[in-house]
């Protein structure tokens, strides 16, 4: 008899749970944040979830306004982002398509 193993199982085999959690490193928690830079998109994907596109934008002052906030580990962001609670931010970009607002990004 030949042993299966559902593609579940092979997955949590080769690529263990401890090693794909990335909000943990050393113990530590990262933080995640995820900026919405746009809500345009250069292609139209049968498929796409996205149904009200525009072409709405993030400005570069509330991006880094929001930077600012994180950073600062004060009131405002309740110490978010501290040495003693994370050792780094893990920061994504969401769109429509994201890599229209590239100037932005970087």
């Amino acid at each position: 008899m030949i042993k299966t193993e559902s593609y579940s199982d092979q997955i949590r085999r080769l690529f263990p749970p401890e090693h794909l959690d990335p909000i943990h490193i050393n113990g530590s928690h990262v933080k995640s944040i995820t900026f919405q830079v746009t809500e345009d998109c250069n292609l139209r994907c049968s498929y796409c979830y996205q149904h009200n596109k525009s072409h709405n934008k993030m400005t570069f002052d509330i991006a880094k306004r929001f930077i600012d906030m994180i950073l600062a580990s004060d009131e405002r962001s309740n110490k978010y982002i501290t040495a003693d609670k994370s050792q780094g931010a893990i920061i994504e970009f969401i769109g429509g398509e994201p890599f229209l607002e590239i100037d932005l990004i970087d």
